[in-house]
């Protein structure tokens, strides 16, 4: 694994509240570790339940810094059949540097939605 790099000391008082676009991780639509860079990206472990039944899933996910800001918005296409827990090696192409971790942000299913196993929207 490549090693962090990081920015040297600010003295700056660091904000304590993410952005109100920085939806705080959280784990209820899947799991997601980050492993380490990648020639060209970084490599994640993704960890998703069949809960809207079989299909095609897209996955969205965050990937974040040390203070939980989120520094790109990417996506896998992953088949699960009903009840499939599935684990799934992802190799995001991003640019981003310091990624520390990452976590789920919404399933979209056929023509459903979710942002929580309990926040889900049809689109007719």
């Amino acid at each position: 694994m490549a090693p962090i790099t990081t920015a040297p000391a600010s003295t700056a008082t660091p904000s304590t509240t993410l952005p109100a676009s920085d939806p705080y991780p959280r784990d209820e639509l899947g799991t997601c570790e980050v492993m380490g860079a990648s020639d060209g990206g970084w490599e994640v472990v993704l960890r998703i339940e069949a809960f809207l039944g079989g299909g095609t899933y897209r996955v969205e996910y965050a990937l974040r810094d040390r203070e939980a800001v989120i520094l790109d918005r990417v996506h896998a296409e992953i088949a699960l059949s009903e009840d499939d827990v599935v684990q799934y090696w992802d190799s995001p192409r991003t640019t981003v540097t310091g990624v520390v971790s990452c976590d789920v942000l919404r399933l979209l299913q056929g023509n459903e939605a979710c942002a929580d196993v309990d926040n889900c929207v049809l689109a007719v």
